[in-house]
């Protein structure tokens, strides 16, 4: 007779469990924060809009966090011929863009949480906090542009801090990118998150980004990390920098480019980079041309030894030529004029 009243009370018991599971699970969402910085004079928002905001799946949850750098120059470029249009938008002050990108973006899964428009820090800047501007010899005459986009991302870790602490919630992942980034094609957040954090307690790799044009390092279009790991990584840009001075020696540590530089922050936290393909995050640079109309630069895909562009890629219907013929983007491809 016990033994058939602890079954009467455990059976219902478990059932309770199992639907209380089985509801939570249907009504949880992904909570992500995503980092947009760089330059007003770059600025596509609409390409974020179609290539990661739309057609996203229910279980995604994205609040954006935009830190905008008010700059005269549209592109900074090793290749002093590159000339580019500055976009629409650098025009706007802070109340008119806030508003436009409210409309824009705001969506059942997308909200703008934070949109600060910031000034351009001259090296001087830097030079009184960190001293000589030369861990990054690709960019020695121009390391402050470097170090402005890096003070975008840890200004986007603070915002996203005191978001939570005011909201009493905690994001799960945070992704930063670019304020120019392209979508080759719809990004879907909750296959990544099935196929390279499954599980809350997985490891195995630490951040996702595209397995191309990597220059040695860290490709930096597009990267997504767990909320700890992101934290530490975006938010301690400018520690590690710092922290490349040599006592000892008295000398500054050197990295080739910005790529070495982040992937050796990254290891210095421990943690390793996912290995993906291309398809999974196919993010590349745009470039404006004018009117909204844009292009791409031949090193956002030209790779002989690795695949860095769609497999149906057609290279005259996204090439930058030489002359920057303008495009015109209709509203299912791009072509020239």
């Amino acid at each position: 007779m016990p033994k058939l009243e602890f079954t009467c009370v455990i059976f219902p018991l478990l059932l309770i469990i199992t639907l209380f599971i089985l509801i939570h699970s249907k009504n949880s969402k992904y909570k992500l924060a995503i980092c947009i910085g760089g330059q007003s004079t770059r600025w596509l928002p609409e390409l974020l809009r179609d290539g990661l905001l739309l057609e996203q799946s229910n279980d995604i949850q994205m609040d954006l966090f935009f830190t905008i750098q008010q700059s005269k120059v549209a592109y900074f470029s090793s290749d002093p011929v590159k000339s580019f249009d500055p976009t629409y938008i650098s025009s706007f002050d802070h109340k008119t863009a806030y508003t436009y990108l409210r409309h824009l973006l705001d969506t059942n899964i997308s909200h703008v949480q934070y949109f600060e428009l910031v000034e351009y820090k001259p090296r001087s800047y830097f030079e009184n906090k960190l001293g000589a501007l030369n861990r990054l010899r690709q960019y020695a005459s121009s390391q402050e542009i470097i170090l402005n986009m890096y003070s975008h991302q840890v200004n986007c870790i603070k915002k996203i801090k005191s978001y939570e602490n005011e909201n009493d919630i905690i994001y799960d992942f945070v992704i930063s990118s670019r304020e120019d980034a392209f979508y080759f094609s719809k990004l879907n957040i909750s296959n990544l998150i099935i196929k390279y954090f499954s599980s809350i307690d997985s490891e195995e790799c630490h951040i996702v980004s595209k397995d191309c044009m990597k220059w040695g390092g860290l490709n930096m279009r597009w990267q997504m990390m767990r909320r700890r790991n992101a934290f530490a990584f975006f938010g301690g840009r400018l520690d590690y920098y710092d922290s490349l001075y040599n006592k000892t020696l008295d000398r500054n540590v050197f990295f080739q480019n910005p790529e070495i530089f982040e992937l050796r922050q990254l290891e210095s936290l421990g943690l390793t980079p996912c290995i993906t393909t291309f398809d999974d995050v196919p993010v590349v640079a745009a470039r404006h041309i004018t009117n909204g109309s844009f292009c791409l630069i031949s090193t956002e895909y030209a790779f002989k030894k690795e695949r860095c562009h769609p497999s149906n890629f057609f290279y005259e219907t996204y090439a930058c030529p030489k002359s920057l013929a303008h495009y015109h983007r209709n509203k299912n491809n791009i072509k020239i004029r």
